[in-house]
């Protein structure tokens, strides 16, 4: 991964965030667009202003600040001291401690600090023993200096603190009021510190795209005609030069516009990357791959980023996932892929919908009751073009009052003319069932 400096991270993080705003409206291939509009808002602290200082929310919560950043035990994590210490001396109300020792909200911290580390977000060994050590249980004597620790690491830690996108959006002070302030603190705690593995994965190369949109980006490569190994020409060699400025091909090797192997290999390593079947092939899909601008890829990160950001607190520690735009299913335990295989989705013109739920049951050999649209257009067309195919899979037939009705007295003909289809489908279960031999509901 590219490192950027310091200007170049200040010139990324505006425009990154500019391009975030408008990506809701671009066509991309990662991120199929849902309801939500993906915006990134700073956080405004709610402090009030007080000529007199409020006394201490926890009793020697502020000697306890001052033991802490004396002490050393955080030198070189990016503490917001004096944020911490004026949300306390505004009066901020504990949120970590209650006087019998953590509160439910600081047992949550605790552990959503150790699972966000051991997701992959980016902490200094130092960082990660302080989460390790932490004790399970605070004794009262020392409510007061916990409280502090898990402030201090809270503003060193937290996402809109630390990293290129949120860290201009506020610290210290402002992001206790925030968490003080909001409806759902632990889903608040998880938005900050994220513990899905594919978020970290994902922000791990932020600012490689970032680098190459700065640098103008790569070639675009011509026409659709396939390439396959052996062949020459002009085009193999803008393939080669498209896969050398994204990494894929280090050379372009003895004969620039030969399509060899060390190029068949770099092409199967893009095509993996970006979901298309990765036979070395270079076809229609896969130049339309190359030619998504650097622009549009680091819009399609930046809007991926926001919303598994947004969705991490409702991933637990085994999960399902299914990658619409990559047609992937995963079981991943632990951030291990521990299940694989490859999904049938929805189309552009009737898209899979996005949604998030909990496997309550499995179905073995499950019957198929088909949905009204996949009815009226896909198994209509599949009867029309092969009569008899009703019968053939194991299709039933209904009326809309439940009667059963032989398909094959159907004049589907006339049924597709008159543009209304007024029976309801179910499919038997056994080894021509669409669902397969198991069911997740």
């Amino acid at each position: 991964m590219m490192a950027l400096s310091a200007h170049k991270l200040a010139v990324g993080f505006y425009v990154t965030s500019a391009l975030l705003l408008s990506a809701a409206n671009a066509d991309v291939a990662l991120a199929d667009k849902d309801d939500r509009t993906t915006t990134l808002t700073p956080p405004v602290s709610t402090i009030p202003p007080s000529a007199t200082p409020q006394a201490p929310s926890v009793a020697g919560i502020d000697l306890a600040v001052d033991r802490l950043e004396q002490s050393g035990r955080l030198t070189g994590l990016p503490v917001d001291w004096a944020g911490v210490k004026s949300y306390y001396a505004a009066g901020g109300t504990p949120l970590w401690t209650v006087p019998e020792g953590y509160s439910l909200l600081g047992a949550e911290m605790v552990n959503q600090l150790r699972r966000a580390m051991a997701a992959g977000m980016p902490a200094t060994p130092q960082a990660q023993q302080l989460a390790n050590t932490l004790p399970a249980q605070l004794p009262p004597a020392q409510v007061a200096d916990g409280e502090a620790l898990l402030s201090a690491l809270y503003t060193a830690t937290a996402f809109d603190a630390t990293s290129e996108i949120g860290k201009r959006f506020g610290q210290g002070a402002a992001l206790l009021t925030e968490l003080r302030n909001a409806k759902d603190q632990p889903r608040a705690i998880g938005r900050q510190l994220p513990s899905f593995h594919m978020f970290w994965r994902l922000y791990a190369v932020l600012p490689a795209y970032v680098h190459l949109y700065e640098q103008g980006g790569w070639p675009t490569v011509s026409g659709t005609d396939k390439m396959e190994p052996g062949d020459k020409s002009a085009r193999v060699r803008q393939v080669k030069e498209r896969l050398m400025v994204t990494g894929e091909l280090a050379e372009l090797g003895d004969d620039p516009e030969l399509y060899d192997t060390r190029l068949e290999v770099a092409m199967k390593l893009f095509q993996r990357a970006h979901g298309l079947n990765d036979d070395g092939v270079i076809g229609k899909r896969t130049i339309e791959e190359m030619n998504v601008s650097a622009e549009q890829r680091l819009k399609m990160v930046l809007l991926n980023l926001d919303r598994m950001r947004e969705q991490s607190p409702d991933f637990e520690d085994r999960y399902l996932f299914v990658n619409i735009p990559s047609t992937e299913l995963r079981i991943i335990e632990n951030g291990v892929t521990t299940y694989f295989a490859n999904a049938i989705v929805g189309k552009v013109s009737r898209k899979t919908p996005t949604l998030k739920s909990e496997v309550f049951q499995v179905k073995l050999n499950p019957d198929w009751s088909v949905p009204a649209k996949i009815a009226k257009i896909d198994m209509l067309k599949h009867e029309l073009d092969e009569p008899g195919y009703f019968a053939s899979k194991n299709v039933r037939v209904y009326t809309s009052d439940g009667r059963e009705i032989d398909p094959r007295a159907i004049d589907w003909r006339e049924v597709k003319e008159s543009g209304h289809f007024p029976y309801r489908l179910k499919q038997d279960s056994g080894p021509e069932n669409a669902l397969g031999p198991m069911k997740l509901d």
